[in-house]
């Protein structure tokens, strides 16, 4: 219904460039989109895009309902049961992955290691639950025994979260994609230490199968694919 509620659309407006809606996790607007859409601009094929940020979940959400034409998102395990069967095309990006990150002023920017008992010694901001930030944050202490210390700031934007991070003394977790960019400002640094490792995670674009032949979508997939490398 949505695929046709689109092409009538489409014959009111003839006129009217062809509209792509894109759903995406935060971090894919560091590098990925942005670089993608400039490709697509510079070969005169951008169209018009509908851009929403969200929860992988709930993108996955609107895709399987016929509101996103694609999603870029993490996969993982977590998310097995908000995939229709035989419904999606999965095309992986990159493998990302967590880091636990505190200003570059900060008193453990510079400590060779640290451990996971002194992190939970300072104050913490997190994004809201059902996130895969916040569930890296809680992974980060359980996976150790450690008690998960309170949160001091919730805040569900990851560049305001890291701009709070470089002006405070508060910890955060976040994708080293998002993490590699404030660094190379120096107003943030990764924290290093064995016990601070929490593994990758894929990063995908999923689209319908039933959607799979639109131009514009192929066009951004393609330019996507590039992007990333």
């Amino acid at each position: 219904m949505s695929a046709f509620e689109q092409a009538a659309d489409a014959a009111k407006t003839p006129d009217a460039l062809p509209l792509l809606r894109v759903g995406a996790v935060q971090v894919a607007g560091v590098h990925a989109i942005p670089h993608a859409l400039a490709a697509l601009e510079g070969s005169g094929t951008l169209g018009r895009i509908e851009l929403h940020e969200g929860r992988a979940r709930d993108l996955l959400a609107a895709l399987r309902e016929g509101e996103l034409d694609c999603v870029i998102g993490w996969m993982d395990e977590s998310l097995a049961e908000a995939l229709p069967a035989g419904q999606l095309t999965i095309q992986p990006l990159w493998y990302g992955r967590m880091q636990v990150v505190a200003s570059s002023k900060h008193a453990l920017a510079g400590a060779r290691s640290v451990s996971i008992e002194e992190l939970a010694r300072w104050r913490w901001i997190v994004p809201p639950p059902g996130s895969r930030t916040h569930a890296a944050f809680l992974q980060l202490f359980l996976h150790n025994g450690v008690p998960v210390p309170p949160v001091a700031i919730e805040c569900s934007s990851l560049h305001t979260m890291l701009n709070i991070v470089a002006a405070t003394r508060c910890l955060a977790v976040a994708p080293d994609t998002v993490v590699g960019h404030y660094a190379r400002q120096r107003v943030v640094t990764a924290l290093k230490g064995s016990a601070l490792e929490l593994g990758r995670n894929q990063v995908s674009l999923m689209t319908r199968r039933d959607s799979d032949a639109l131009q514009v979508l192929l066009r951004f997939r393609e330019a996507l694919l590039a992007a990333v490398g």
